[in-house]
């Protein structure tokens, strides 16, 4: 299981020379996405934000039996300002996949479709976002005060306030200084974590599912 990122992938096949797909898919994604191209051996990478998440696709051109075999690979990263992405609401991604294959297609045969093939979300996804955004909000809320301000005021006043679903929990004293620097130490055990695994990932190839 990727924890980091979450993978989609499609193909379409198209009756054109190869050189002719990788030039309308290049333009594509260039031009209509706006993401940014590298190319490579047997197509390009492009990397770019989609429905709040950065996400890199990789594009492969291959010969075909009557044309052009054009295959999607797609890397986006689970965590980003619309949450943490666990599966696909909706099937949006696969669904963005098959509208880029659209529009290559739609670009190859010179059809109107290829001026605006990139579709916005659809009310219930728009919905969706909303949702999840004011849940993120929330959930930072309480993050902020459980982790930095209350065990802050603990340590001042010596009285630790922690509201949970379960019931909330009040600590006072020795009790709620010592469970404030109990805090505040898992807090700087998570920054280095988080620093640590930004070091060494930020350049990696993303993997498999």
């Amino acid at each position: 299981m990727d924890w980091r990122f979450k993978h989609f992938t499609g193909a379409q096949t198209y009756r054109h020379l190869p050189d002719e797909a990788l030039a309308a898919a290049r333009g594509f994604v260039a031009e209509i996405l706006g993401w940014n191209v590298a190319d490579t051996a047997d197509g390009f990478t492009a990397r770019g934000v989609s429905f709040g998440h950065a996400a890199i696709a990789t594009f492969h051109v291959d010969p075909a039996a009557d044309g052009a075999r054009v295959s999607v690979e797609l890397a986006v990263e689970r965590a980003g300002y619309m949450g943490f992405m666990l599966f696909d609401v909706g099937g949006y991604y696969n669904g963005q996949i098959a509208r880029w294959l659209e529009g290559i297609g739609d670009r190859l045969e010179g059809r109107v479709g290829a001026a605006a093939p990139h579709r916005p979300p659809s009310a219930g996804q728009r919905a969706l976002a909303w949702m999840i955004s004011i849940a993120v909000v929330g959930f930072s809320i309480w993050a902020i005060w459980s982790l930095v301000l209350a065990p802050l005021i603990g340590i001042v006043t010596g009285v630790l306030y922690l509201p949970g679903r379960g019931g909330d929990l009040t600590l006072h004293g020795v009790w709620a200084r010592g469970v404030s620097i109990a805090i505040f130490a898992l807090d700087a055990f998570l920054v280095i974590r988080f620093r640590h695994w930004l070091r060494h990932d930020t350049q990696a190839t993303p993997g498999r599912d």
